[in-house]
C-alpha cells in the first residue's frame, strides 16, 4: 500500500498521463541504470524512443560475450550474429571513451577464427579511437575442435591509454619490433607459446610501467614440425618496474630452457613449475617467494635478506633415477633453502620434506642444519607444516625447529586427524622449546580448509 506522500502525488497525476519520465532523467543517471545492464540487453533499449537511441554505445564498460548451449544447434548463425553486433556496437562507439572492453567466447571451434579475426582487429582500432583503458580477451576453445592458433592484430601492442590487458586463448605470439604500450601497468598472458627467444623481453620492453606480469607458458605448438624449428635456451624476463610476477609452465612445455628474472623493484614471485626448466633469479628487494612443482635448479643470485614469507612446495626430486642425481638434486635443494636466512614466514610441504626423509637417521643433523641454517631458523617466526604424517624425520625436523627456533611464535601442524596420543601430539609438546612462549597447533586438514576459505 502507497504511503500518504505518494497517495498525494498519485492523485495529482491526471488519468492518462503519457510523460515519459523515465527519459527525462539525466545521461549520468540513464547510464548508471544501462551499466547493470549487459552490453546486448542495454543496446536493445535504443528502440525506446530517439533519447534512447544512441544513449547505450556510450556507457564506458563494453562486454561482448558469446556463451550458448553446448548441443552444436544454431551456433554458427548465433557466432555470425554475435559478431555482427560485436563489430558495429565499436564502430558506433563514434570515439566514444571505453573503461573496459571484455570479448569472451565460449565453446570456440576453428571455422570461426576469420569472423573472430575481424572482431580483434576492430578491437584494436578502439584502443586508440576509443581510449580504452582495461582490455580482456578470453577464448575457450571446444572440446571438439581441432586446435590451432589465433593470430594478435599488431594495434594491440600498440596503445597511449591501455593500463591492463588479459589475454587468455591459445594466441600466435608474434610480437612485433616496435611495442609501445607506455601506461600499461598488469599484464596478463594465460596461453602464451614460444615463438622466439626475445619475444617476452621485446613486449618488456614496450611497457615501461609495468608493475603486474601473469605468464602461463603452453606447448610450443600443436605441429610438430613447428615444434623443432624454436630452439630457446634462455628466456630472459627483466623489467625495472615489475614489482609481481606469476610464472607457470604447462607440463608440455618439454624443451629445456633457462629463465633468467631480473628487477630490481621485484616484490612478489610465485612460479608453477613442470618440466626440467632452470629458473635464476635476481631479485635483491624480493618479500614474498612461492615455488610449486618440479625444481631441478633454482638459483638465486643473492641472499634474500629482504624476504618476510616463502612457501616452498617444490618437488625437489622428481626424476631422480640413480643415487648420483639423488644427491646433486639434494644439494641443490639445500643451496636453495640455505638462500633464505632472513625468512620471517615459512611454509614447507611434504614433497620438499621428501630430501630430508631418504637421509639415515644417524645423519638428520647434520642434514638439517645443511638444508635449513641455524641462522635461518632462528629467523622465523611462523612456521606451518601440511600433510603431517607421523614419520620419524617429521618429529625429528620439529625437534630441530623448536630447539633452534629463537623467535618462534607459532607452529601450525596439519594432518588427517588428531586423535590419539600415538599421533605425536604429546612427543611434540614434550620437545624441548628455545622460545618458551612459542605456540603449537594442531589443526585437521577439515579445519584448515575452513580457515583458508
Amino acid at each position: 500500500m502507497a504511503d500518504p506522500a505518494e497517495k498525494n502525488m498519485l492523485e495529482r497525476i491526471p488519468d492518462g498521463d503519457n510523460i515519459d519520465r523515465l527519459s527525462e532523467l539525466p545521461n549520468c543517471v540513464l547510464l548508471h541504470i544501462l551499466s547493470r545492464f549487459k552490453t546486448k540487453a542495454a543496446a536493445a533499449t535504443s528502440i525506446l524512443s530517439t533519447r534512447w537511441r544512441d544513449l547505450f554505445v556510450s556507457l564506458p564498460d563494453v562486454r561482448l560475450i558469446y556463451c550458448v548451449d553446448s548441443d552444436g544447434s544454431g551456433r554458427d548463425k548465433l557466432f555470425s550474429d554475435f559478431i555482427d553486433f560485436a563489430n558495429r556496437v565499436i564502430r558506433q562507439r563514434n570515439k566514444a571513451p571505453i573503461r573496459t572492453l571484455v570479448v569472451d567466447v565460449m565453446h570456440f571451434v576453428k571455422s570461426y577464427h576469420l569472423a573472430f579475426e575481424s572482431l580483434l582487429i576492430s578491437a584494436a582500432a578502439a584502443l586508440s579511437s576509443c581510449n580504452v583503458q582495461r582490455l580482456f580477451i578470453s577464448v575457450r576453445m571446444d572440446k571438439t575442435t581441432e586446435r590451432f592458433s589465433i593470430p594478435i592484430p599488431p594495434g594491440i601492442f600498440s596503445s597511449k591509454t591501455l593500463v591492463c590487458l588479459s589475454v587468455n586463448f591459445e594466441v600466435d605470439w608474434n610480437v612485433p619490433d616496435f611495442v609501445w604500450l607506455p601506461n600499461l601497468k598488469r599484464l596478463y598472458l594465460f596461453q602464451f607459446r614460444l615463438v622466439d627467444e626475445d619475444s617476452i623481453q621485446r613486449l618488456l620492453q614496450g611497457c615501461p610501467l609495468l608493475e603486474r606480469l601473469i605468464l602461463k607458458v603452453h606447448p610450443f605448438s600443436y605441429d610438430s614440425k613447428s615444434e623443432e624449428s624454436i630452439e630457446v635456451e634462455v628466456l630472459h624476463i627483466s623489467s625495472p618496474s615489475l614489482k609481481s610476477l606469476v610464472l607457470f609452465w604447462n607440463a608440455k612445455v618439454e624443451l629445456e630452457f633457462t629463465v633468467v628474472v631480473k628487477s630490481e623493484n621485484l616484490e612478489s614471485l610465485v612460479c608453477f613449475l613442470q618440466g626440467q626448466h632452470k629458473v635464476t633469479i635476481d631479485a635483491p628487494n624480493l618479500k614474498s617467494l612461492t615455488v610449486e612443482g618440479h625444481v631441478p635448479d633454482v638459483h638465486i643470485n643473492q641472499s634474500l635478506v629482504s624476504i618476510d614469507e616463502a612457501v616452498v612446495r617444490a618437488e625437489f626430486l622428481s626424476n631422480v633415477t640413480n643415487h648420483s642425481d639423488l644427491f646433486l638434486h639434494s644439494q641443490r635443494a639445500f643451496k636453495f633453502l640455505s638462500g633464505m636466512v632472513n625468512v620471517k614466514s615459512l611454509y614447507l610441504s611434504q614433497t620438499t620434506l621428501q630430501v630430508i626423509k631418504d637421509s639415515e637417521d644417524g645423519e638428520l643433523d647434520s642434514v638439517f642444519q645443511e638444508a635449513l641454517s641455524l641462522a635461518l631458523v632462528g629467523q622465523l617466526k611462523e612456521i606451518e607444516i601440511r600433510s603431517f604424517e607421523g614419520e620419524e624425520h617429521e618429529f625429528k625436523l620439529i625437534e630441530y625447529f623448536l630447539k633452534n627456533g629463537i623467535s618462534l611464535k607459532k607452529m601450525t601442524l596439519i594432518r588427517d586427524s588428531w586423535k590419539t596420543e600415538s599421533d605425536g601430539c604429546h612427543r611434540i609438546l614434550s620437545s624441548k622449546k628455545c622460545a618458551e612462549d612459542c605456540q603449537i597447533l594442531f589443526i585437521t586438514k577439515r579445519d584448515a580448509l575452513k580457515l583458508f576459505l
